[in-house]
């Protein structure tokens, strides 16, 4: 036989092929084995809990009868006692990673998508795998057949799969950090943020989730897999999500779709496409994506050009700050005109650092302000998701109190979200350099907290309205 090294990584492949297509399994038989635990535990008519609060009540009845030696009774009670709180303490702890926990509906948008993107493909790679094993089974394959079924198993399954399997090991890993609150919930947090950005026209409901990754990634694989990338795994990072649903917009909504395959070179659409997607969460974020872009994410050492069909750092941070420096001209008194002086002086600095100063040549930057004042024009006549100058001017009175306790003098006005927040915490942060981070984080968080009841008290308040 010729055949066995091929035969051994078509099983092992096949092996690992199983696991991966039942993904959404995977997760859910996690999901059902905490609920179980729950129940067990906490079932108000048969869980632990309620179990030993009768036994601890039985064992008062049991003390007041004649006859009975009455401290063993009392020991056994304070004992059943113990245990319940100790169960009950259980049932808080469980009740804490199941509100952490995502629950994946498998007709939702991201079930679908990990059933097709995962699931599916798996599926096809497994019944070619089948196919080559059949055509090898008898094991009289000729030179011929060998080598077109290595090439088939090569161009077909391995390097077709080795993306798919990066996503699945990515997903797995991001999901376990954020169930165990690794990411102190930075990641619900960002769900919730995308989800306030989905007023575009031709886009239909945002379902996405958000986890912590090893790099910030637009994913070409799984679509609805938003990555938040280390080291930043803080709220500091939160307005670069905005960057996957802007990808969303450029490439699903038609006038832009339209717009990227005019004006793009052979070749440049996808590279467009992101570009348009940065200039949307600087549009819909405000300053606060610029902050986080220039400061945190955006490396000047990069080159210009781009890695294949994705632009460069430089050119990313000419798009953001072309757009904040639109935003400013295209509103009354010029609000973010200071901001957009300072960011672009502190990475013009950071470029001569490094020695890329002058990198983007006048064409390049001329075609990129091109493409950013389309995508303002489009979001300004079509879409809701601009961060108001009106929000912009009024948090700027908030950062005299971005502090754990004096959050509670901010004045809210209850249309407040979790932008306002970002924004004035980035500022806070820019104007207070030597600020302790962790305490503007905190404030930040408190601030979030405030703004989140005073939604919660309205929608109450609107529910019960409609029901008188």
């Amino acid at each position: 036989m010729r055949d066995r090294i091929l035969r051994t990584r078509l099983y092992a492949m096949n092996k690992n092929l199983v696991q991966v297509r039942s993904v959404l399994d995977a997760v859910r038989n996690w999901r059902q084995q905490m609920e179980g635990l729950m129940g067990l535990l906490g079932d108000p008519e048969e869980g632990a809990a309620e179990a030993l609060g009768k036994a601890s009540a039985d064992m008062g009845h049991l003390e007041r009868k004649p006859g009975i030696d009455k401290d063993l009774v009392a020991r056994m009670k304070k004992e059943l006692e113990s245990a319940k709180k100790r169960v009950d303490d259980a049932i808080e702890i469980l009740g804490s990673i199941e509100r952490r926990a995502l629950n994946i509906q498998e007709d939702g948008d991201l079930g679908k998508t990990l059933r097709l993107q995962i699931g599916l493909k798996a599926e096809g790679w497994i019944k070619t795998l089948e196919e080559l094993d059949r055509g090898l089974s008898n094991g009289g394959a000729s030179d011929d057949q060998m080598k077109a079924a290595w090439r088939k198993y090569s161009r077909e399954v391995y390097e077709e799969s080795v993306p798919v399997f990066a996503e699945y090991v990515d997903f797995l890993g991001g999901l376990a950090l954020r169930d165990t609150g690794f990411d102190e919930g930075i990641c619900q947090i960002a769900d919730d943020l995308v989800r306030r950005c989905e007023m575009v026209p031709e886009i239909p409901a945002w379902e996405s989730m958000t986890i912590p990754a090893h790099k910030e990634a637009v994913s070409d694989t799984l679509a609805r897999i938003i990555r938040l990338g280390f080291p930043e795994w803080t709220i500091w990072a939160l307005p670069l999500t905005s960057r996957e649903f802007g990808y969303v917009v450029a490439s699903k909504n038609v006038d832009l779709r339209n717009y990227v395959e005019k004006e793009a070179a052979v070749g440049q659409s996808e590279y467009m496409t992101h570009c348009m997607a940065d200039a949307f969460g600087a549009y819909a974020m405000g300053p606060s994506y610029a902050f986080a872009a220039i400061l945190l994410r955006l490396d000047p050492r990069s080159t210009p050009g781009g890695h294949g069909q994705k632009p460069s750092d430089l050119e990313r941070a000419h798009v953001v700050l072309t757009m904040l420096r639109q935003m400013d001209k295209s509103s009354e008194g010029r609000p973010y005109k200071v901001i957009y002086q300072q960011l672009s002086a502190e990475w013009e600095a950071a470029l001569e650092q490094v020695d890329t100063s002058g990198a983007l040549d006048s064409a390049t930057r001329q075609q990129l302000e091109d493409w950013v004042e389309h995508m303002r024009n489009f979001l300004a006549r079509k879409a809701e998701v601009a961060y108001l100058e009106g929000n912009w001017r009024r948090i700027q009175e908030w950062t005299e109190h971005m502090k754990p306790e004096t959050v509670k003098d901010i004045t809210l006005q209850g249309t407040e979200d979790l932008r306002d927040v970002l924004n004035v915490a980035w500022l806070s942060r820019f104007e207070s350099p030597f600020a302790k981070i962790e305490t503007l984080a905190e404030a930040a968080r408190k601030l979030w907290e405030r703004i989140e009841q005073s939604r919660n008290r309205k929608r109450t308040r609107t529910w019960a309205s409609r029901r008188q």
